[in-house]
């Protein structure tokens, strides 16, 4: 077998484990339990903050949950209103014709996304290591094989996981907003879904490069959770501190590195610049899983 029929094959066996272990099961059922969650949560807002906008703008009363959201988001007053926060005239042509519900939905599941990839795979090298598995398995395949093999495996199972959060969402916007254009939001948010993906799969190449520095799945799970508070918020710094100028400026150069600062990219239409951060996201998540990978290979676990 080659190496990457071997990769493939650990991948393979990560999925085929996950079924086995009912894990895809949990991943699901997690996945779908935020976006449930979310969106109910999203709805009961929207239903309780629609009489007193309407009463306050003196709109006319919608029909249904989500007409009025939808009545003020296409007053000019307001788009000038979204624009100036946005700063970005290209990302607001990008959203102003979305539908608002939609783009509520892109905003949380791009915001939930890192701490369920450290939920779903933070642990999932280390439990190996723990256990002591890896060392029969590194009888058949090499350690860098093993590694993209399993990183593989978790980045195909969570994709599958994010459409059925997706449908979930559909469903309660279907029950609370029954609308005909709420009606048609579905491909809307399978497409938003896709697009989450490969910031989860940036996450989760630093979840899994964090999970190979220790043989404890609970402290690989914590040392996670904090790098995820602190790479959303350091980046964010960083672009405050670069705009005071002087010596600090070079700091934006370094913000690239965080999955935060790649996200806009994802917000953008044209599909060229969307697939271009997409693309930086998946090999910043490889750039983390070999910084995992460069003490893994030199720790003995034979």
């Amino acid at each position: 077998m080659t190496s990457v029929q071997r990769i493939v094959s650990v991948a393979a066996g990560e999925l085929s484990e996950a079924v086995r272990s009912r894990r895809a099961v949990m991943t699901v059922i997690v996945f779908l339990a935020a976006s449930a969650l979310m969106m109910y949560g999203v709805t009961a807002l929207v239903s309780l903050l629609e009489v007193e906008v309407a009463r306050t703008l003196q709109l006319e009363p919608g029909s249904g949950t989500g007409s009025v959201a939808n009545t003020l988001w296409k007053s000019v007053p307001f788009r000038r209103i979204v624009k100036g926060a946005l700063k970005d005239p290209l990302l607001f042509e990008a959203v102003q014709h979305r539908h608002p519900l939609e783009l509520l939905y892109a905003f949380f599941v791009f915001a939930y996304v890192p701490i369920l990839a450290v939920l779903t795979a933070g642990g999932r090298l280390s439990e190996e290591l723990e256990s002591g598995a890896v060392r029969f398995q590194l009888l058949r395949v090499r350690r860098h094989e093993w590694v993209l093999g399993r990183w593989l495996g978790q980045c195909l199972l969570q994709l599958p996981a994010l459409f059925m959060g997706a449908l979930v969402a559909y469903v309660f916007l279907a029950w609370r907003m029954p609308q005909g254009d709420v009606l048609r939001l579905f491909p809307a948010l399978c497409m938003w879904s896709f697009r989450a993906w490969f910031l989860l799969v940036s996450w989760l190449g630093l979840a899994m490069g964090v999970s190979m520095l220790t043989h404890s799945q609970a402290k690989a799970s914590s040392w996670g959770f904090l790098l995820v508070v602190i790479f959303t918020i350091l980046p964010r710094r960083m672009y405050v501190w670069a705009a005071l100028g002087g010596v600090r400026g070079w700091l934006v150069h370094f913000a690239d590195f965080f999955p935060v600062a790649l996200t806009p990219g994802l917000w953008e239409p044209s599909w060229a610049c969307c697939s271009a951060a997409a693309l930086r996201l998946v090999l910043q998540s490889l750039f983390y899983l070999s910084i995992g990978y460069f003490f893994f290979s030199r720790r003995d676990v034979r």
